[in-house]
């Protein structure tokens, strides 16, 4: 993750042909509760995405969006190797 002028640019490895982009509060996430969900970055082209990352502490999740609207890949594991939920899990906020 870098600034640029006021804006973040988020960056990833690139392994699919599209991305979706998630994120919660870190207060939440404090708490041992993930909060996340689509945030306006879904079907992102490349392996990169800048924007205003707003006010507030947030976390951030970005999932390769698989082929024919089948859904979003692994959201990943957390530090216990647990599988971290889904948006539809989490907050019922998720990219098209």
């Amino acid at each position: 993750m870098t600034k640029e002028s006021g804006q973040v640019r988020f960056a990833w490895e690139g392994t699919g042909v599209t991305y979706n982009l998630y994120r919660g509060t870190l207060g939440a996430l404090g708490a041992g509760i993930y909060d996340h969900g689509a945030f306006g970055h879904c079907g992102v082209v490349g392996n990169s995405a800048l924007f205003n990352p707003g006010d507030g502490n947030y976390y951030y999740l970005v999932t390769a969006d698989l082929c024919g609207g089948a859904g979003d890949t692994s959201y990943g594991r957390d530090s216990a190797g647990t599988e971290r939920p889904t948006a539809a899990q989490t907050t019922g906020n998720v990219c098209p």
